[in-house]
């Protein structure tokens, strides 16, 4: 009978044996999950930081696109405007090439007419001389009343 309660201590010392080492190697894989739980936590905080910093950079990123755009607005309006004040300048220099072309065709007319003047200027002079030569052969004493004529109808046309 000791022989079995031998056995039978010896067969439960090597089973509490089993026991305490398995217990042991739960023990350690126990610490090894909470020491994995602990690390993912740690992970899960720098993810959850880093989550923040892009939501807070992509915040930032939508003020900065909504800047642009009303830069982009406020230049697109600018360059309208720039648009009409070419187009009304293009407008006001055509406008200025025309009067300047009258003005051009008004001064050639009116040398056109000045050189019609002279021309006719000289023509009366000719005339004069002719009148003057005749009447000083003609009758000698010459007065002059028809150079006096010819030289004031020449000068009202000249100021017509």
């Amino acid at each position: 009978n000791a022989l079995f309660w031998e056995e039978r201590k010896g067969g439960l010392a090597a089973q509490e044996e089993r026991l305490r080492r398995h217990h042991m190697q739960v023990l350690s894989r126990e610490e090894q999950l909470n020491q994995q739980a602990q690390q993912l936590s740690e992970r899960d905080k720098a993810v959850s930081g880093k989550q923040q910093q892009l939501q807070a950079h992509q915040a930032a990123l939508r003020l900065q696109e909504d800047a642009l755009n009303r830069q982009r607005a406020a230049l697109q309006a600018e360059q309208e405007a720039l648009a009409k004040q070419a187009a009304a300048l293009k407008a006001k220099e055509a406008e200025m090439a025309q009067r300047e072309a009258k003005l051009q065709r008004v001064h050639e007319e009116m040398n056109r007419r000045r050189e019609q003047l002279r021309g006719q200027d000289r023509e009366l002079k000719m005339r004069e001389e002719s009148l003057t030569h005749q009447g000083a052969s003609g009758n000698g004493n010459g007065n002059g009343s028809g150079t006096m004529s010819t030289s004031s109808t020449v000068g009202g046309q000249a100021d017509g």
